[in-house]
């Protein structure tokens, strides 16, 4: 229900309620943009034998949240309950359609011993993929272990790393992780978000560039910070990866993942595929493989 007491989805979409969740995202997503929101969850209108069911399955999928409602003191038989979006899912082949490392059939990547499975890897995104894949990476990667002769270290190297990691825990001014990740996140939803143009992206891509420049001011009080610090460094760079794929495929798929206002439709005739992305000299190579049935 939006703020105006609307039930939406029964407009929005044939199946009204029941409609596939990352429908009920995309949609809800809409409403907000719209100016209708907050949006709640309605379950005045429930029976008692489907709420008693409800309540006894509420933690099934997010094993918090009776205890979350119940500190909360929100009671869903007698009133609304305001809503946040979260993840889509449930949408693309797979639970998830993200990016990942790309494989190939033993799970190795184009990095010579790196190895990936699951949600880390280019397919697989559920707990029998991310076993079964984990299994076989397993074994690919002790194979190629057993054939390799240890490395020669550049220690000079190891400890630019350590240093580069270390910085932030060295200075006494600057920003803190949450200032840095803040800029990124509104970037990222007002420019990379479910509805993308190539104007907006482009804009996104030179704003987190911009962003890129506030890293050497990163600072950190503990090593829980400094954790963090590293990590913004991390997303960061993964927002810009995304800005750069979305604006490669000149389509939409997976709605909401990547709704290209510019390029409504899905085109599997040209775009039924991966977009790769390939760091070549610390720019980012983008190429597209098309899928094989």
């Amino acid at each position: 229900m939006n703020a105006v007491g609307e039930y939406y989805m029964e407009e929005r979409h044939p199946m009204g309620n029941r409609a596939p969740r990352n429908d009920l995202v995309f949609y809800s997503l809409k409403e907000l943009k719209e100016g209708r929101g907050p949006l709640f969850i309605d379950c005045r209108h429930l029976s008692d034998s489907a709420m008693d069911h409800l309540s006894k399955t509420l933690g099934y999928d997010k094993d918090t949240l009776p205890d979350f409602f119940e500190q909360r003191g929100e009671d869903l038989r007698k009133k609304p309950v305001e809503i946040a979006l979260s993840e889509c899912m449930q949408t693309g082949p797979t639970e998830l359609s993200g990016g990942g490392i790309h494989i190939d059939r033993d799970c190795a990547s184009t990095v010579p011993g790196l190895y990936a499975a699951g949600d880390c890897a280019s397919n697989n995104k559920t707990v029998h993929g991310a076993t079964t894949s984990g299994y076989h990476a397993g074994k690919a990667a002790a194979t190629y272990a057993l054939k390799r002769r240890p490395l020669d270290i550049d220690m000079n190297y190891v400890k630019e790393l350590c240093a580069n990691f270390l910085a932030p825990l060295e200075r006494r001014e600057g920003l803190s992780y949450r200032q840095v990740e803040a800029i990124i996140g509104k970037v990222m939803l007002e420019n990379v978000g479910p509805e993308r143009t190539a104007t907006s992206l482009k804009l996104g891509l030179e704003k987190l560039k911009k962003t890129e420049e506030l890293l050497s001011e990163l600072k950190a009080q503990d090593t829980h910070e400094l954790m963090r610090a590293n990590e913004t460094k991390s997303i960061l760079q993964v927002g810009k990866l995304m800005a750069q794929a979305a604006l490669y495929r000149e389509e939409s798929r997976f709605k909401p993942y990547h709704c290209r206002l510019d390029f409504p439709e899905t085109d599997d005739e040209n775009w039924c595929g991966l977009v790769l992305i390939e760091n070549q000299k610390g720019e980012a190579r983008l190429s597209f493989k098309k899928l094989s049935y």
